[in-house]
């Protein structure tokens, strides 16, 4: 996990998407399948059982911007070729090399979109950072609606912990 200084808080969060080598086996680790198709009680839980928490908008906002408070996490303005936003599919977990925010914190912008906690209502279904299908669209500040019960091979999740 990776520390977030932020002026109102300090937490960590998954350097990599969350992944599964086989059921109930979970971690965040480089060059490894992301954990998609997986509703957002199911993120909630798997985060549990790791002793962390499934990230908020604010917290997964705040290491998306890194302490240069950049868009695109890497950039301030988009590069096509930086992350997994027009592909064809899934990569695995920091296979983009260049798609980091400056926290050294992998893949929030395209790849997988994210599970993230509402900020406003725990009931709704907010997904974060675009996916390999979102193109110029993905960035930090990319948010999605869907049901809570929604499973998608677009979305996957990090985990947050305290500080």
């Amino acid at each position: 996990m990776v520390p977030v200084l932020t002026p109102e808080s300090v937490f960590r969060i998954d350097r990599y998407e969350v992944t599964s080598l086989q059921r109930k086996l979970y971690f965040s680790a480089p060059n490894q399948d992301p954990l998609t198709s997986v509703t957002l009680g199911e993120a909630r839980e798997i985060c549990k059982s790791l002793g962390k928490n499934l990230c908020s908008e604010g917290q997964w906002l705040q290491a998306c911007l890194g302490t240069s408070r950049l868009a695109y996490g890497y950039a301030s303005r988009f590069f096509r070729e930086r992350c997994n936003v027009s592909g064809k599919g899934l990569s695995p977990t920091g296979s983009h090399r260049e798609c980091l925010s400056d926290g050294q914190i992998y893949d929030m912008i395209g790849n997988a979109m994210e599970w993230v906690e509402s900020d406003v209502s725990p009931t709704s279904g907010i997904v974060a950072g675009g996916s390999y299908m979102s193109g110029n669209e993905a960035n930090c500040f990319t948010r999605q609606i869907v049901s809570t019960n929604s499973r998608s091979p677009q979305v996957g999740f990090r985990c947050c912990g305290n500080g």
